[in-house]
Protein backbone atom coordinates (compact mmCIF):
# COMPACT_ATOMS: atom_id res chain seq x y z
CA UNK A 1 0.00 0.00 0.00
CA UNK A 2 2.66 2.39 0.54
CA UNK A 3 3.73 4.37 -2.55
CA UNK A 4 5.05 8.24 -2.78
CA UNK A 5 2.87 10.86 -1.95
CA UNK A 6 2.28 12.99 -4.26
CA UNK A 7 2.71 16.44 -2.50
CA UNK A 8 6.63 14.69 -2.27
CA UNK A 9 6.51 13.37 -5.72
CA UNK A 10 5.85 16.37 -7.66
CA UNK A 11 8.90 18.20 -5.99
CA UNK A 12 10.94 18.48 -9.07
CA UNK A 13 13.52 15.58 -7.75
CA UNK A 14 14.83 15.02 -10.95
CA UNK A 15 15.94 18.84 -11.43
CA UNK A 16 17.28 19.18 -7.95
CA UNK A 17 19.72 16.15 -8.14
CA UNK A 18 20.97 17.25 -11.24
CA UNK A 19 21.46 20.81 -10.32
CA UNK A 20 23.77 19.20 -7.20
CA UNK A 21 25.68 16.31 -9.22
CA UNK A 22 26.64 18.30 -12.10
CA UNK A 23 27.56 21.16 -9.78
CA UNK A 24 29.86 18.71 -8.03
CA UNK A 25 31.29 17.17 -11.59
CA UNK A 26 31.85 20.74 -12.42
CA UNK A 27 33.91 21.63 -9.20
CA UNK A 28 36.07 18.11 -9.74
CA UNK A 29 34.40 15.74 -7.77
CA UNK A 30 34.71 12.40 -7.98
CA UNK A 31 31.90 11.00 -6.82
CA UNK A 32 28.50 12.42 -5.74
CA UNK A 33 25.08 11.77 -4.58
CA UNK A 34 22.21 13.22 -3.45
CA UNK A 35 19.68 12.19 -1.32
CA UNK A 36 15.73 14.58 -0.80
CA UNK A 37 14.04 13.29 2.08
CA UNK A 38 10.99 13.74 3.27
CA UNK A 39 10.35 12.28 6.72
CA UNK A 40 6.55 13.04 8.67
CA UNK A 41 6.44 12.11 12.78
CA UNK A 42 3.63 12.54 14.85
CA UNK A 43 3.28 12.52 18.78
CA UNK A 44 0.88 12.01 21.17
CA UNK A 45 1.27 11.35 24.90
CA UNK A 46 -1.03 10.74 27.75
CA UNK A 47 -1.24 10.88 31.73
CA UNK A 48 -3.93 9.42 33.23
CA UNK A 49 -6.31 8.48 30.38
CA UNK A 50 -5.98 12.18 29.18
CA UNK A 51 -4.29 14.05 26.25
CA UNK A 52 -1.15 15.93 27.29
CA UNK A 53 0.61 16.55 24.22
CA UNK A 54 0.07 16.40 20.83
CA UNK A 55 2.44 17.45 17.86
CA UNK A 56 2.78 16.41 14.31
CA UNK A 57 6.04 17.87 12.40
CA UNK A 58 7.71 17.11 8.80
CA UNK A 59 11.57 17.34 7.59
CA UNK A 60 11.97 17.87 4.11
CA UNK A 61 15.53 18.24 2.97
CA UNK A 62 18.31 17.58 0.50
CA UNK A 63 21.86 16.45 1.56
CA UNK A 64 24.92 16.32 -1.04
CA UNK A 65 27.59 14.15 -0.51
CA UNK A 66 31.05 14.20 -2.23
CA UNK A 67 34.39 12.67 -2.90
CA UNK A 68 36.84 15.46 -4.08
CA UNK A 69 40.34 14.41 -4.11
CA UNK A 70 40.39 11.65 -2.31
CA UNK A 71 38.31 13.43 0.89
CA UNK A 72 34.30 13.13 2.12
CA UNK A 73 32.43 16.19 1.74
CA UNK A 74 28.96 16.72 2.92
CA UNK A 75 26.19 19.61 3.04
CA UNK A 76 22.24 19.48 3.57
CA UNK A 77 19.87 22.20 3.29
CA UNK A 78 16.25 22.61 3.38
CA UNK A 79 15.73 24.92 0.42
CA UNK A 80 14.72 22.72 -2.38
CA UNK A 81 15.85 24.83 -5.57
CA UNK A 82 18.31 23.79 -8.17
CA UNK A 83 20.36 26.99 -7.22
CA UNK A 84 20.10 26.05 -3.58
CA UNK A 85 20.69 22.11 -4.77
CA UNK A 86 23.83 23.41 -6.54
CA UNK A 87 25.16 25.44 -3.81
CA UNK A 88 25.15 22.82 -1.28
CA UNK A 89 27.23 20.65 -4.08
CA UNK A 90 29.56 24.36 -3.72
CA UNK A 91 29.64 23.69 0.23
CA UNK A 92 30.65 19.85 -0.08
CA UNK A 93 33.44 20.18 -2.12
CA UNK A 94 34.66 22.96 -0.07
CA UNK A 95 34.17 21.13 2.97
CA UNK A 96 36.14 18.14 1.07
CA UNK A 97 39.16 20.33 0.44
CA UNK A 98 39.27 21.43 3.87
CA UNK A 99 39.27 17.76 5.36
CA UNK A 100 41.55 16.78 2.84
CA UNK A 101 44.59 17.38 5.43
CA UNK A 102 42.74 15.03 8.24
CA UNK A 103 42.77 12.57 5.52
CA UNK A 104 45.53 9.72 6.57
CA UNK A 105 44.33 7.66 2.93
CA UNK A 106 42.60 8.58 -0.19
CA UNK A 107 38.88 7.41 -0.04
CA UNK A 108 38.00 4.84 -2.34
CA UNK A 109 34.99 3.67 -3.21
CA UNK A 110 33.77 0.18 -3.55
CA UNK A 111 33.04 -1.30 -7.18
CA UNK A 112 29.40 -0.96 -6.97
CA UNK A 113 27.24 -0.25 -9.58
CA UNK A 114 25.20 3.12 -9.73
CA UNK A 115 21.97 3.41 -8.34
CA UNK A 116 20.63 5.98 -9.90
CA UNK A 117 17.01 7.18 -9.63
CA UNK A 118 16.23 5.25 -6.47
CA UNK A 119 13.38 5.57 -4.39
CA UNK A 120 13.24 4.04 -1.08
CA UNK A 121 9.71 3.97 0.37
CA UNK A 122 9.00 2.60 3.90
CA UNK A 123 6.35 0.28 3.76
CA UNK A 124 3.40 0.30 5.50
CA UNK A 125 0.06 -1.71 5.76
CA UNK A 126 -1.95 1.52 6.88
CA UNK A 127 -0.57 5.00 7.25
CA UNK A 128 -0.71 6.19 10.94
CA UNK A 129 -1.15 10.18 9.13
CA UNK A 130 -4.35 8.75 7.69
CA UNK A 131 -6.50 7.31 11.07
CA UNK A 132 -8.61 9.45 11.99
CA UNK A 133 -7.46 11.54 15.32
CA UNK A 134 -10.40 10.14 17.72
CA UNK A 135 -9.61 6.85 16.95
CA UNK A 136 -5.72 7.56 17.30
CA UNK A 137 -6.68 9.25 20.83
CA UNK A 138 -9.39 6.83 22.00
CA UNK A 139 -7.03 3.55 21.64
CA UNK A 140 -4.29 5.26 24.14
CA UNK A 141 -7.24 6.58 26.41
CA UNK A 142 -9.16 3.22 26.48
CA UNK A 143 -5.93 1.58 27.27
CA UNK A 144 -4.90 4.07 29.62
CA UNK A 145 -8.35 3.87 31.56
CA UNK A 146 -8.41 0.46 31.35
CA UNK A 147 -4.79 0.25 33.20
CA UNK A 148 -6.62 3.20 35.98
CA UNK A 149 -9.00 0.54 36.65
CA UNK A 150 -6.48 -1.89 37.89
CA UNK A 151 -6.28 -2.62 41.61
CA UNK A 152 -2.58 -1.06 42.55
CA UNK A 153 -2.56 1.48 39.81
CA UNK A 154 -3.21 4.74 40.55
CA UNK A 155 -1.35 6.40 37.74
CA UNK A 156 -0.61 6.52 33.31
CA UNK A 157 1.75 7.57 31.86
CA UNK A 158 1.07 6.70 27.83
CA UNK A 159 2.85 7.72 24.61
CA UNK A 160 2.12 7.19 21.04
CA UNK A 161 4.44 7.63 18.41
CA UNK A 162 4.37 7.29 14.57
CA UNK A 163 6.41 8.06 10.99
CA UNK A 164 6.17 8.13 7.85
Amino acid sequence: MSGLDPTFSDLPLSALADAALSRAVDLGAGHADVRIERIKEGVRTFRDGALDSNSDTEGLGLSVRVIHHGAWGFAAGITLSTDAAATLAEQAVATAKVSVVLSQQPVELAAEPVHSGGRWISDFELNPFAVAESDKQGRMVDLSRRLMASDGVNHTNASLYYVQ
